[in-house]
């Protein structure tokens, strides 16, 4: 099966080519729109309700407010946790349910909960309401009215993209500000939107300073220009793929998802195939000689063929077990999971992403563009290597002395 797939992309470079296109295409969509937060949003489903009654004391709240909405809301369907607290004038109770139940379907049993319990209050205490449907990460906006003692804080729904709502906020304000009195101006001093911005800088600047440190070891090592480009490309695609399940699940991007791609990993397997296929090909420099140019591109074909299903079939393994050792985490619940699980996700799709492209681009390209050396004489990369294997095989003539 590995081998019909690799000898299908080999010779239909074209389709690969329009795959490889569509799969850039998505994964920079997927870029330019996922929702991209600090830190994962670790909130659980839940439901606030919230009863206003200026004249009431503490102890009254509790009794006429807080304790009947509790016990109205007690038996709903999928309930997990009540939490309230009773304050001067101030009733805040807080329904926590289960996280398959998804946002919407608590807030609508709320919502017929809120009806019946309403009647059931005493007249004039206040009128049970719930609070608007975002999280413990949903302050994207804060402002101070100057001229006047008030402030505001902008909320953001569950699941949206905070650069776009602070950016819509930011678009808003001066037509806000033509309706405010005369001296008065809206001034923001919290706004999310620089810490988003950091925390971008942050994870782009080290994702590229990884690749780069990958590519210039992969380039010096193989001592092939060509050969270290192709294993290079994965780092991209497979970064572009895992961005793309992301966006197309609904999974926010954040400094500890994207924080935890090991690029070493990820090129394993290209690196494994391209380097055996180099290394078959100047095995038969002398064979190569002697043949034109249709000759060396179809047997540069058939040796990729051979070379790509002898190695991924031992590269496929190794992944496959990176990819079990995911597994656990994938089983997290609780904030445990919020906290962990986009992690796995995002290294688990790079992975993914990297399995298909060294089925796929990784043969289609080393038959493409890797030609035999012209010549067999050592290069740089070799001599280091060489020093390298010399130094190696002295430490374990010597371990192997004492052992």
């Amino acid at each position: 099966m590995i081998n019909k797939i690799i000898a299908f992309s080999i010779k239909n470079k074209f389709i690969v080519g329009l795959f490889i296109f569509a799969w850039i295409g998505w994964g920079v969509y997927a870029l330019l729109h996922l929702p991209l937060n600090t830190v994962p949003d670790l909130t659980n489903n839940q439901v606030k309700v919230t009863t206003y009654a200026p004249d009431l004391a503490t102890e009254e709240i509790e009794r006429l407010i807080t304790y009947p909405v509790e016990l109205e809301m007690g038996n709903l369907p999928g309930l997990i946790e009540i939490r309230s607290k009773s304050k001067f004038g101030l009733s805040d109770i807080t329904l926590v349910f289960e996280e398959k139940m998804g946002m919407y379907k608590p807030r609508q049993l709320v919502s017929e909960k809120l009806k019946s319990v309403s009647g059931k209050l005493p007249a004039g205490v206040g009128e049970p309401s719930m609070g608007p449907l975002t999280s413990g990460l949903g302050g994207a906006f804060t402002y101070n009215g100057k001229g006047e003692a008030v402030g505001g804080k902008v909320m953001m729904l569950r699941g949206e993209n905070p650069a776009e709502v602070i950016a819509n906020v930011r678009e808003r304000l001066p037509r806000v500000e033509e309706a405010l009195p005369e001296g008065v101006q809206i001034e923001p001093f919290l706004d999310r939107s620089s810490l988003i911005k950091d925390t971008t800088t942050t994870v782009v600047e080290n994702l590229v300073l990884g690749a780069l440190i990958v590519i210039f070891v992969l380039v010096f090592l193989m001592g092939n220009f060509r050969s270290g480009l192709i294993t290079a490309s994965v780092i991209p695609l497979s970064l572009l793929f895992a961005l793309g399940v992301m966006y197309t699940f609904d999974l926010s991007a954040n400094l500890i998802s994207l924080g935890a791609v090991d690029f070493g990993i990820i090129i394993d397997g290209a690196v494994i195939i391209v380097e055996f296929v180099v290394y078959q090909m100047s095995l038969r420099i002398s064979h190569f000689r002697q043949l034109s140019g249709r000759q060396i591109k179809q047997r540069v074909e058939e040796i990729t063929i051979w070379a790509s299903g002898r190695m991924m079939r031992t590269a496929i393994f190794g992944q496959l077990i990176i990819l079990i050792v995911f597994i656990p985490i994938l089983t997290l619940t609780g904030q445990e999971g919020k906290m962990f699980r986009p992690m796995a996700i995002t290294f688990g799709t790079a992975l993914v992403g990297a399995i298909i492209l060294c089925l796929t681009y990784v043969p289609m390209m080393a038959s493409w563009i890797l030609r035999p050396e012209k010549t067999d004489k050592p290069r740089l990369a070799d001599r280091v290597i060489g020093q390298i294997r010399k130094s190696y095989r002295k430490m374990l003539r010597v371990a192997l002395h004492y052992r």
